[in-house]
């Protein structure tokens, strides 16, 4: 190969080289921008991937508040039947009572007490007068009529204290339904507001689950793409480092080339010279008889 074409195979090497020098700081630049987004994208997965965690967890909570509160609803409305079941008991009783004491309705107006001292003075009388046994007869049947109409007057006045009693009790039993009814609305309040309390932090959940995904995605994008570009650059540096060998060993062939051109043209003076019948020096004579090899160095 003359010297024009190594000159030519050079300057095409060295633009070789210059185009590896720039791929590789282009591709050394894209692996920096890549890896700080890199970077910052993974900070970012960081931070809602525990935001995501508190949320689960709070829903978590939510979720053991919502079944502390339906065990309560449940122990409640066990309650509440109980209390309706009594209710209807009581308000049986009572009707029961109601008909009952419609049978001594009248016996209700008699004045007990009066009634007993009637009776005791016709016993007094029974006991302490000179009868005859017609008059004594009288007197057992008239004490036994009032003992009788006394029963029915006693017996009025239970079952009104009764019906009273039971009244009272279906007051109590209502009382205590309204209470269980209004624990039942807060309870219910309470359970729908947490209910909607772990709807929101559930599609909360989601949407940071979904941006944790895209994340996932892009960071795995991003590291095959800077796979790539190490192999690239790894390519781009042996390339460069056979370019540089290559450069250097085609400037040791034009060295050499010119050296040996020199030497062609020093041989041909010595053999003018001769011809002429001049007499050589060492060099020269070395030269000639191509003792002088194309690495020494020419003078």
């Amino acid at each position: 190969m003359d010297i024009s074409s190594i000159e030519a195979e050079i300057k095409k090497t060295l633009s070789e080289i210059e185009e590896a020098k720039t791929a590789i700081k282009k591709l050394k630049v894209k692996r920096n921008i890549l890896r700080t987004k890199l970077g910052e994208l993974i900070v970012k997965r960081r931070e809602l991937i525990s935001e995501h965690k508190q949320l689960i967890e709070k829903i978590k909570l939510l979720r053991n508040e919502k079944k502390n509160i339906l065990s309560q609803v449940r122990e409640i409305k066990e309650r509440r039947d109980e209390a309706y079941k009594k209710l209807k008991a009581a308000i049986a009783e009572l009707n029961n009572v109601k008909k009952e004491l419609q049978k001594y309705s009248k016996a209700l107006k008699i004045p007990v007490a009066e009634l007993r001292k009637k009776i005791q003075q016709l016993e007094w009388k029974q006991q302490t007068s000179i009868l005859t046994l017609k008059q004594e007869k009288e007197l057992i049947e008239q004490i036994a009529k009032l003992e009788e109409v006394l029963g029915q007057a006693v017996k009025a006045k239970e079952l009104k204290n009764i019906l009273t009693e039971l009244r009272a009790k279906l007051i109590k039993e209502k009382i205590e339904i309204k209470t269980i009814k209004e624990n039942l609305e807060q309870l219910y309040g309470k359970l729908s507001k947490v209910r909607s309390e772990i709807e929101l932090l559930s599609q909360e959940a989601k949407i940071i689950g979904d941006e944790i995904s895209r994340l996932n995605k892009e960071i795995d994008e991003i590291r095959s793409m800077l796979n790539k570009i190490n192999e690239n650059l790894v390519n781009n540096v042996k390339k460069l480092s056979e370019l540089r060998e290559k450069y250097n060993e085609l400037n040791e062939m034009k060295r050499k080339a010119e050296i040996k051109q020199i030497l062609e043209r020093k041989r041909r003076d010595i053999e003018r010279k001769v011809s002429s019948r001049r007499r050589l020096g060492l060099d020269e004579l070395r030269i000639l008889l191509g003792e002088v090899e194309e690495n020494d160095k020419a003078e």
